[in-house]
């Protein structure tokens, strides 16, 4: 019984996961998305055939059963009321009947062809498993990143919180980008008012305790968009932290298992750009190991690249290592020995 039980679980073991330097990876990644997206345009275009192939038969059935009624009807003079009424309705019939043909003759608007089909840009996301427990001081990770080639999302909505006083800086801020700058006025839209119609909100360091006495932290707090000095929402420099947040960048933190989960980009994106971003997080990650992980050997468990709706690939440790020779080195290709 233990044998066969042990055969049976060896049969339908879930295959092992490939590892493979970071490069090999994002191309694996990259080519999988794009043959289950054309895969998709197949299906679309077996869809479009079988409808239109629908339509013309529905047409011919309409135009043939019109044909039918149209030689059944007597036009002679001496009918008897009962076949005047059946006329009538023979008539009426095929009146009904050119006006559906008429409707069904109208251009035929497929949702799932020509320009209007739906093209699924996937997104590359990156899911890191670290040596960390979120539940003890000083080994959560929280932070943002701004990826050089973006993430392929339209640009933020950012509002600037500065001081009344200091015109000069609210014109900079609104020069850089944002929607709005000062404080009593976007205050008085929040608090009061209950508009919220930005994405990001960014506060020098002197501005927090006014704002947080305003109310306006209880309001922001819940929706995850009050500023934060872990998130890089609140700087000296608030202008270019007004440029940087309205590029996108991506924010990042540890979950309660101690996981990172982050997009890259868009698979349009092409393999320079989805290489570039993903060294960039990956870098970004290792600067910002918090203290509860210093003395840590292993820092990185694992880390997997996919897309929205593929599999994943498992990236080789060494090559993902920024302490490692082989860091995000390319594979070498040994030619044939002579």
């Amino acid at each position: 019984m233990r044998t066969t039980t042990r055969s049976y679980f060896l049969r339908h073991e879930r295959p092992k996961q490939e590892i493979l330097p970071v490069h090999e990876t994002v191309r694996k990644v990259l080519e999988d998305a794009s043959a289950r997206q054309l895969r998709r345009e197949k299906q679309r275009d077996k869809c479009a055939e079988a409808k239109a192939r629908a339509r013309e038969q529905f047409i011919a059935k309409a135009n043939a059963s019109n044909t039918t009624n149209v030689e059944n009807v007597d036009t002679g003079d001496g009918i008897s009321a009962a076949e005047s009424s059946e006329a009538g309705s023979v008539l009426a019939d095929q009146q009904k009947s050119k006006k559906k043909e008429i409707n069904i003759r109208k251009p035929w608007k497929l949702s799932n062809t020509g320009p209007s089909a739906r093209h699924l840009d996937e997104t590359v996301e990156v899911a890191f498993e670290m040596n960390l427990d979120p539940r003890k001081p000083g080994q959560a990770i929280r932070s943002t990143v701004v990826l050089p080639n973006g993430t392929g999302k339209e640009s933020f909505r950012v509002v600037a919180f500065v001081s009344d006083s200091d015109p000069a800086t609210v014109q900079a801020a609104l020069d850089a980008g944002a929607r709005s700058a000062g404080f009593d006025s976007l205050v008085e839209k929040i608090v009061q008012k209950g508009i919220i119609d930005f994405d990001r909100a960014i506060a020098s360091p002197d501005i927090m305790s006014d704002l947080k006495k305003s109310g306006v932290a209880r309001i922001l707090g819940p929706k995850g968009i009050m500023p934060n000095v872990k998130v890089g929402t609140v700087a000296e420099d608030v202008v270019s932290a007004v440029r940087e947040q309205a590029l996108g960048p991506v924010e990042y933190r540890t979950d309660k298992r101690g996981a990172i989960h982050a997009g890259v980009g868009k698979v349009s994106f092409g393999y320079e750009k989805i290489l570039e971003n993903v060294r960039s997080l990956i870098e970004d990650v290792h600067q910002k190991k918090p203290e509860g992980a210093k003395g840590k050997r292993v820092y990185v468990k694992k880390v997997t690249l996919s897309t929205t709706q593929g599999k994943g690939f498992g990236i080789d440790p060494d090559t993902i290592d920024p302490s490692s020779p082989r860091f995000f080195s390319e594979p070498r290709i040994e030619g044939p020995s002579l």
